[in-house]
């Protein structure tokens, strides 16, 4: 998969209508489109920028990519029992790669005692690790209620999360899975 550099402040959209504000694409207002259609020169938008967000900078190994398919079927094989070691090595790997969350241990540690919880919790890990490169996340907090949507809803999330690691992973060079 081709990653795209992340967007700079200021971007604007091919057609000239959008910009990029560090977080969101934003409308360029119309009297500045109007005023550049017609050749004049033009100021910035008067848009004053998000505020940052300090996010720790990966330094550590890569995770490993896992098969979506594989993973499911290993769930249903072992009667949830997968469950509790891809909540382990998932937030185990962001620890180590990214300084963020809580890590194996208390990450399945929280999984066993409410684990409705955990849903939310590797969901944002994983916004938060694209975020301190500069990605745009493809999901983000909310992607946990999920866990609402008996059955399916656990399906639709893995398939999410799982899927936003693994174009993580592989983008940092890691092997497709």
């Amino acid at each position: 998969m081709s990653q795209m550099p992340p967007l700079q402040y200021g971007s604007r959209s091919p057609d000239g209508r959008w910009w990029w504000d560090g977080q969101a694409w934003q409308p360029v207002p119309e009297a500045q489109q109007a005023a550049e259609r017609a050749g004049q020169p033009t100021a910035p938008p008067a848009y004053s920028p998000a505020p940052a967000v300090a996010y720790p900078a990966p330094v550590g190994p890569l995770g490993r990519p896992r098969s979506i398919g594989i993973s499911i079927l290993l769930a249903i094989v072992t009667l949830g029992i997968y469950t509790f070691v891809w909540t382990y090595k998932t937030q185990k790997e962001i620890k180590q790669h990214s300084g963020i969350g809580v890590g194996g241990g208390l990450g399945l540690l929280i999984y066993i005692l409410v684990s409705p919880v955990t849903y939310f919790l590797v969901a944002s890990d994983v916004e938060s690790m694209y975020r301190a490169r500069g990605w745009n996340p493809p999901l983000t907090t909310l992607t946990g209620l999920w866990v609402f949507l008996p059955l399916a809803g656990a399906i639709i999330w893995f398939v999410k999360v799982q899927g936003a690691l693994n174009a993580y992973w592989q983008a940092l060079g890691a092997p497709p899975p």
